[in-house]
């Protein structure tokens, strides 16, 4: 158990480079486009760390955590008409080190796979849905290194001039994989819990979208 207080400290500090590739058409009429984006990052994190619970704050040492991580996503996109399809994949790596007593390294992995797509009807009706599996790999907690397979999917009606009023129904985490409780490992190299008491659940939406012109001033 850990008790938190809010302190300065000094040290912390972060730096990332990219790279994208965005819409590159791989068919002479546009059918197939490619889409990837390459991001390197480091973070140090510095925070004050106690390596027992009779500690005071004057004798509590810096923890200082070099987080060096390197992201991937890629998409596969089709579109034709009223059709639209793509392939979607990501994966994220994290590579965690410090001196810090008792710390041992992280390698870890988040990487995701999948497909979506959207169906357009006649009379305004559209569909969507998207197919992802989300998996995590390389955590000493075991229970970390899990599969959730998510299904997201929504039905829409356009209605009045334009289409500008939307009724939408979705469902999300339609096959009930995602748990209530999640873990994660912050910047320090700790496991934080989160928890979602409704990660599957059903939503009615209305939008109504105004496009008003300016007047044009008379000379």
């Amino acid at each position: 158990m850990y008790t938190h207080q809010p302190r300065n400290v000094y040290g912390n500090w972060g730096a990332s480079v990219s790279a994208d590739v965005d819409g590159i058409p791989l068919h002479k009429e546009r059918y197939f486009t490619f889409t990837c984006n390459t991001n390197m990052n480091y973070m140090r994190s510095v925070d004050f760390s106690a390596d027992s619970p009779g500690a005071t704050f004057q004798d509590m040492p810096l923890s200082r955590v070099h987080n060096f991580g390197l992201t991937e996503t890629m998409q596969l996109q089709f579109e034709r008409g009223n059709y639209q399809a793509s392939l979607n994949a990501a994966a994220d790596y994290m590579h965690q080190t410090s001196d810090r007593k008792g710390f041992a390294t992280i390698n870890s992995v988040n990487f995701s796979y999948g497909i979506s797509g959207r169906l357009k009807f006649k009379y305004g009706f559209s569909l969507d849905c998207d197919l992802t599996m989300h998996s995590r790999r390389g955590y000493e907690d075991r229970t970390m290194n899990d599969d959730n397979l998510l299904l997201n999917a929504s039905i829409s009606k356009g209605f009045l001039k334009n289409r500008c009023f939307v009724l939408r129904l979705t469902g999300h985490d339609i096959l009930r994989q995602l748990q209530n409780v999640t873990r994660t490992v912050n910047a320090q190299g700790r496991t934080e819990m989160w928890y979602n008491t409704q990660p599957s659940f059903v939503l009615l939406t209305a939008s109504f979208r105004l496009n008003m012109q300016p007047k044009m001033k008379k000379e």
